[in-house]
């Protein structure tokens, strides 16, 4: 499901946050809760508990990481950090650890290999594309307003920005202006 809501944030289609947001949520618990059960071969005497309880807290962060920056958090670069650190350390010590396992283990750490190296991958991509080049794709169709709600993302306590986007907005779309109105009442 995180995959799905993540294309379709990137196609722009509506009424996926609160999906994207459930089911980002759900992926770190699996992950620091689960962690031990998703990288061994469904048997917990084969595998190495501690790395696993380990990289169960530490892997739990890329989903939340993922999330801040899809969702424009701002403040979210820090997760996205700890996110490409905390899974850098899990792949190194996996592929250390691998090295030097037993026949009996070899799924175990092709699993957290696997895991670890997808989540270093999408978080290192996503700490290297700037918010405002992420803005300017979902906002494809209206470079005008992704210009906007990137000033005011780059910018959250400049009103000037804030007034020219919500101009922008109630002009060009009147649902907009029709929510606002709501939440005026």
């Amino acid at each position: 499901m995180f995959i799905i809501v993540i294309i379709q944030k990137a196609l722009h289609i509506s009424d996926g946050g609160l999906i994207f947001i459930l089911s980002a949520y759900g992926i770190s618990l699996l992950y620091l809760v689960g962690a031990f059960y998703f990288f061994s071969d469904g048997s917990i005497k084969r595998q190495n508990l501690p790395l696993s309880i380990i990289s169960g807290i530490l892997l739990a962060i890329a989903p939340i990481a993922i999330l801040y920056k899809m969702e424009y958090i701002v403040d979210g670069a820090p997760w996205l950090i700890a996110a490409v650190v905390a899974s850098g350390i899990i792949l190194v010590a996996v592929l250390i650890l691998r090295s030097k396992a037993s026949a009996e283990l070899k799924t175990y750490y092709r699993n957290m290999r696997a895991r670890s190296m997808s989540l270093f991958v999408v978080t290192t991509i996503l700490l290297l594309i700037p918010t405002r080049a992420l803005m300017r794709i979902e906002y494809y169709s209206d470079a005008q307003y992704a210009t906007l709600k990137a000033n005011c993302y780059e910018n959250p306590d400049n009103k000037a920005n804030q007034k020219a986007l919500e101009d922008y907005a109630n002009k060009h779309y009147p649902s907009h202006k029709q929510l606002q109105d709501k939440k005026l009442r």
